[in-house]
């Protein structure tokens, strides 16, 4: 038997039987309600607990599966490793990951006389703001942007 859990697109109707709804004269009404029932925020919830109360139940399960393939002879290095990492990432022992973000801005004349301007117009360093090596490069042609007063 079909259970409202077992549903995807192609069986809502089937699970909509299923569940004890019955079906009477026009077929085509109770398609639509199985519709409307699998898409109701409430059903889609019990549903997502049910799934989790299914998940927990097979915690001791995977368990076991790792423990197998970590402490397995036979089990390749990458399977074991895939494995162990996972065990760790679980227990909060994660690995450190740095990323490295460089903003290129040596070729972007426009954005180096704006900062330039910026840097002017409030008293602050150029220097402090781009580092000696793009504060160097800064010397170069602008044009005056700013608005004229309207009259």
């Amino acid at each position: 038997m079909l259970t409202l859990m077992e549903q995807s697109k192609r069986n809502q109707f089937a699970a909509y039987k299923a569940a004890g709804y019955k079906v009477e004269g026009n077929e085509g009404g109770a398609r639509e309600n199985a519709y409307k029932m699998a898409h109701d925020p409430r059903v889609l919830e019990a549903l997502h607990e049910e799934a989790l109360k299914t998940l927990k139940t097979l915690v001791p399960m995977s368990l076991q599966a790792i423990e197998r393939i970590i402490g397995s002879d036979d089990a390749k290095n990458a399977d074991v490793l895939t494995g162990a990492k996972m065990v760790f990432d679980r227990a909060g022992l994660h690995g450190i990951a740095e990323t490295r973000v460089v903003h290129e801005l040596a070729d972007d004349t426009e954005m180096l006389a704006e900062i330039r301007m910026l840097a002017q117009r409030n008293g602050v360093p150029l220097a402090s703001l781009l580092g000696g090596r793009l504060s160097k490069q800064i010397e170069g042609e602008f044009v005056d942007v700013t608005p004229k007063e309207e009259k």
